[in-house]
């Protein structure tokens, strides 16, 4: 009889880059590498592995009989997609592996901190990885050397805030280990679009948890933002080869794994704002290709700080440009609201594109 265990975790990687199948160490219990259980779990929507399995044809060779022969495994390029509600805690990590670059903290205890997270720059070629966990009840699935290559944000009218994640690996391996009891830490309540306040062209933008001034958007009915760092995977002839000997028969087979995802020379940033009404001030917007500065505080409940403060996950995008999008086709019974799309772009003013300010009551840099 099958067992019932569901769960998502993660652990951090030590290795930039992630962890490639030649690295980690000889597997136990049958398995072909051992890859660590997660250490911090998350209270994940869905979520899958895909191995990204490629194969070798041979329909072509003529071998003098009409039934097809088999063709021969090859490679595999594993990849998970993971959604989650937007808990700060989850957030935050996400962001530190998505956007690799240095943790900034300020402030000190009792006091609030605020973790400004940079992207990595150009010429960085590995984001911080971290090993996947996903049990589907007797299916364990480790993917080893995850690294993010796409983290989409959503803060619609009528949920909870989401997370999307797509993460690359270097290996994956259904386990044959004794499994894991998740257990939840630091998850207070999801971010909302509820408590959202959205400014173009603010007066000031201080540093998070400073108050931004200028007029609040007043019909924001949803922010999505998506972050891809377009990811090349690259396997190398000669490593990252595993063996598997399987069937009765036996048969020896083989499958190839990429021994780096590197990260892209550029990133791709693109959002959209839902307002709740026609805005002739963004059709042109729009139309002439301006440029608004756009500032989102996404604010979480109360944390245990002296002063009290707020979880706060401050988006500021310095170069906003609408690139499509606009009000809703004519209806006679309808509401008819704006949606706009465009991409955030580099600021030489500010030499920076989108920044993110994360304030929470963690004393250390994130990983």
């Amino acid at each position: 009889m099958g067992t019932i265990a569901r769960g998502f975790g993660i652990t951090d990687d030590a290795v930039a880059g992630g962890t490639d199948f030649d690295t980690l160490p000889t597997g136990t219990g049958g398995n072909l590498k051992d890859v660590p259980d997660a250490t911090i779990w998350w209270p994940v929507t869905g979520g899958n592995v895909d191995a990204t399995l490629a194969t070798l044809s041979r329909e072509d060779e003529v071998r003098g009989r009409r039934p097809a022969v088999s063709p021969m495994p090859f490679r595999s390029d594993p990849a998970l997609t993971v959604p989650v509600n937007a808990y700060r805690s989850v957030m935050e990590k996400l962001l530190k592996k998505t956007l690799g670059g240095a943790d900034t903290v300020t402030g000190t205890a009792p006091a609030a901190r605020v973790h400004t997270i940079a992207a990595l720059g150009f010429g960085s070629v590995a984001l911080p990885a971290f090993h996947a966990q996903i049990i589907r009840d007797d299916l364990n699935y480790k993917v080893a050397g995850c690294s993010v290559n796409r983290l989409t944000m959503n803060f619609p009218l009528d949920n909870f805030g989401t997370l999307e994640f797509e993460a690359f690996g270097l290996y994956q391996e259904p386990m044959n280990d004794a499994l894991p009891t998740p257990t939840l830490t630091g998850i207070t309540d999801p971010l909302l679009l509820r408590d959202a306040k959205a400014y173009f062209d603010p007066t000031t933008s201080p540093a998070a948890p400073g108050a931004v001034t200028g007029t609040v958007i007043p019909d924001i009915q949803g922010v999505e933002i998506t972050w891809t760092n377009n990811l090349t995977r690259k396997p190398y002839a000669g490593r990252n080869i595993s063996t598997r000997v399987i069937g009765t028969p036996a048969l020896s087979r083989k499958l190839w794994y990429p021994t780096q995802n590197k990260l892209g020379a550029a990133q791709d940033v693109t959002f959209a704002l839902t307002f709740g009404n026609t805005s002739m001030a963004q059709e042109l917007a729009r139309d002439y290709g301006q440029i608004q500065k756009v500032v989102i505080d996404l604010v979480g409940p109360p944390m245990a700080t002296t002063p009290v403060a707020n979880e706060l996950v401050r988006i500021t995008i310095y170069n906003a440009m609408w690139t499509g999008g606009g009000a809703d086709d004519l209806s006679a019974r309808d509401d008819i609201t704006t949606r706009v799309e465009g991409g955030a772009f580099y600021s030489e003013a500010d030499a920076l594109d989108v920044k993110f300010e994360v304030v929470n009551n963690i004393g250390t840099a994130l990983t």
